[in-house]
């Protein structure tokens, strides 16, 4: 028997001394099996079985296959698996699926189109190394062009974005395409057409990151792109002139690009706005005068200002500036000339006089129709004229007539705008003229002054007589007050003799108001804030009495200084203004003016509804806006240029109070109740200003 070496050939002997055969002849043979899991002929090959091993021979599972696995011989992985032990996912991959769905290879889980943005390897399950990102992580993190003034910015592994933007000139998401031609700026999102650039020596060139115009700007506008007016109230080119030194003529806006001035020039000056002064041989407003058209006495020299003859008229010409001649009537005479001159005089005042009288009277036969009684309220003791002083609102002449009498001496007044406080009596025979003298507060009056005839305007001759019914002081029940309301209605008079006790005039100083410096901040004259309840601002830095606005605080029921009533800010106070609802902290502005009412300007505009506004050394910006028939809800923001703080402020605009009148009742009170049942989002006081 042959044996191959996996066996051995075994024989076995009888131990005695015969000669017979051997007893018994063995052949030993080595049998491999295959180990629990493996088969096949050489057991090189795997099964995946569930509960016992395969067939040694054939591999087949009886009992099923482990999870992740399929096949007879559970040595395949499912669709949903792959990998060495299908231990893999498909769904854990990053293909990209731009292209259709990609299939799973069970063994490598190979993506057919490749891996998304992001991840990298055959089966798309490792992110991008450190610094690359995008599809098969081809973009270095280096490369982008971000915005790091807040700080560095990290790197996104699929889109490469920035996280504070990009830098100027950029384009996101990741910051490596330029902007196009006619773009430059953060995010691109400045127009290079809306630059106001100087081409007069040629078109300019858009830098993509600054917008610079290779030649400075136009008139107006400012560096470095051209796109923001000049600001406080600076105007021309490279915003290098300064509005407060012009020479116009009263009250004027500036314009941002000429700075033209609004009614002309002042005295001594010419030019669009106002910086010219006349030249030789011109003087007056706006330059308008000839120095030659004078008739003065000898050699005088021309004063831009006036053009005052030093050396005096020739005769039958009056100063300053000899241009007026003298009406003559009489034959000549040493003594002609005062007399003729003082008939003259005292006959213009009599007209005036009479004219005033005329008017008074038939404004004191209207009250006496506005009685419940039918009959004039006469006080029984009349003060002085001295004690008393009713002002009529916007007029446009401040005139005190009174006649001397021995038994009586009345007096009224029609109040201008801008009043002042120093008359200069002029007497003729019985009656006296006292007119106004002192230089208003403001130069030139507002477009809003009224014409003396205005209906609304009120005289003062003749004071209510005493009431007959008092409230008393020390209060009431409330279940008096109906009562109380019969009493005042059958007074004489009625209520309207009760609204004549209300105190007028001033009643507390004003100083503050009256210093040079704040003059010109009053918007209109007679109407002051009291020192003792003014809303002070922040003194800025070498800016003498820049603590003062014409605000002051008004007590709510139990809530002391909860308003804040303000006059609306004019070309001058803007500044002031925001600076004060920013120090105050103010939980709502009220505007109860619309800017323009009957073609004139009643409030100069402190937002734009669109764009941005600069106003001193604050951004204001609208950021959201809802219009109803009769109000307008504003949210502001207010951003510090310096400190880049920013607030939002509400800012209600009732549109239908109209000029020199009273709005409709409901309008009114559903715009009250609107602003009382809004939620607060700041903690100050409420702002209200009409124009």
């Amino acid at each position: 028997m042959t044996c191959d070496r996996t066996a051995r050939y075994i024989t076995l002997y009888r131990n005695d001394s015969s000669n017979e055969d051997t007893a018994m002849n063995f052949c030993e043979v080595q049998i491999f099996v295959c180990d629990a899991g493996t088969f096949g002929d050489d057991c090189r090959q795997f099964c995946h079985c569930l509960n016992g091993p395969c067939n040694y021979v054939t591999g087949e599972c009886t009992g099923g296959c482990k999870p992740n696995w399929t096949g007879t011989t559970c040595s395949e992985c499912d669709s949903k698996h792959y990998g060495p032990l299908c231990g893999k996912p498909c769904y854990g991959r990053h293909c990209d699926e731009s292209r259709g769905k990609s299939s799973c290879d069970r063994k490598s889980g190979l993506c057919v189109d490749g891996c998304s943005a992001g991840w990298k390897g055959p089966d798309c399950t490792q992110e991008c190394d450190y610094g690359r990102y995008g599809l098969s992580c081809g973009k270095s993190c280096n490369s982008r062009h971000c915005d790091e003034s807040h700080g560095k910015s990290s790197c996104d592994k699929q889109t490469g974005r920035c996280d504070n933007g990009c830098a100027a000139g950029w384009k996101e998401p990741d910051c490596t395409k330029e902007c196009d031609s006619d773009h430059y700026g953060p995010l691109c999102a400045k127009s290079c057409f809306k630059r106001h650039c100087d081409e007069s020596r040629g078109k300019s060139s858009c830098n993509k990151v600054t917008g610079r115009c290779d030649n400075g700007c136009t008139a107006g506008w400012k560096k470095p792109d051209c796109t923001k007016e000049c600001a406080n109230f600076t105007y021309g080119l490279q915003c290098a002139n300064i509005c407060s030194k012009r020479k116009c003529f009263g009250t004027s806006s500036c314009d941002h690009v000429t700075g033209k001035s609004d009614n002309g020039c002042d005295r001594g000056y010419q030019s669009e706005d106002c910086t010219a002064m006349c030249p030789s041989g011109k003087y007056s407003y706006n330059c308008n005068m000839s120095c030659e058209e004078r008739e003065c006495a000898g050699n005088s020299t021309c004063d831009r200002y006036n053009g005052t003859c030093e050396s005096g008229c020739l005769k039958g010409w009056e100063l300053p500036d000899c241009i007026t001649s003298i009406a003559q009537t009489a034959a000549p005479n040493e003594h002609s000339g005062p007399i003729i001159g003082g008939v003259f005089g005292t006959a213009v005042v009599v007209v005036v006089v009479a004219v005033i009288i005329f008017v008074f009277l038939r404004r004191r036969k209207q009250a006496k129709d506005d009685t419940t009684a039918g009959e004039p309220i006469v006080p029984e003791n009349k003060p002085s004229t001295k004690e008393r002083t009713h002002h009529a609102p916007d007029v446009s002449t401040y005139v005190n007539v009174e006649l001397s009498s021995t038994n009586s001496a009345k007096r009224f007044e029609v109040n201008e705008t801008f009043a002042s406080d120093e008359i200069t009596a002029v007497n003729t025979g019985e009656v006296r003229l006292v007119v106004d003298q002192e230089e208003s507060e403001v130069q030139q009056p507002d477009e809003d002054e009224e014409d003396i005839q205005d209906p609304n305007t009120y005289y003062n001759d003749v004071q209510p007589a005493a009431p007959s019914f008092i409230l008393p002081e020390e209060g009431f029940d409330v279940t008096e007050l109906r009562g109380i309301i019969e009493s005042i209605r059958e007074q004489p008079g009625g209520f309207h003799a009760e609204y004549l006790k209300l105190p007028s005039g001033f009643s507390h100083p004003y100083n503050d108001s009256q210093i040079p410096e704040n003059r010109c901040k009053n918007r209109y004259a007679g109407y002051y804030p009291y020192d003792n309840n003014r809303v002070k601002l922040s003194a800025l830095p070498n800016t003498p009495h820049s603590d003062y606005i014409n605000a002051s605080y008004v007590d709510a029921y139990e809530k002391p200084n909860y308003f804040i009533a303000a006059q609306a800010p004019n070309s001058v106070t803007l500044p002031d203004f925001w600076r004060m609802i920013w120090e105050q902290d103010c939980v709502q502005i009220i505007m109860l003016t619309n800017l323009v009412e009957a073609g004139k300007h009643k409030c100069v505009p402190y937002w734009r509804d669109s764009g941005s506004m600069e106003v001193g050394y604050v951004e204001v910006v609208v950021k959201d806006v809802t219009e109803r028939a009769d109000y307008i809800i504003r949210k502001i923001q207010i951003t510090q240029t310096k400190s880049k703080k920013c607030k939002t402020f509400d800012h209600y605009h009732f549109t239908s109070w109209p000029d020199h009148g009273v709005p409709k009742v409901l309008d009114l009170v559903e715009f009250f109740w609107l602003t009382r049942d809004t939620p607060p989002s700041r903690p100050g006081p409420v702002l209200v200003h009409c124009r």
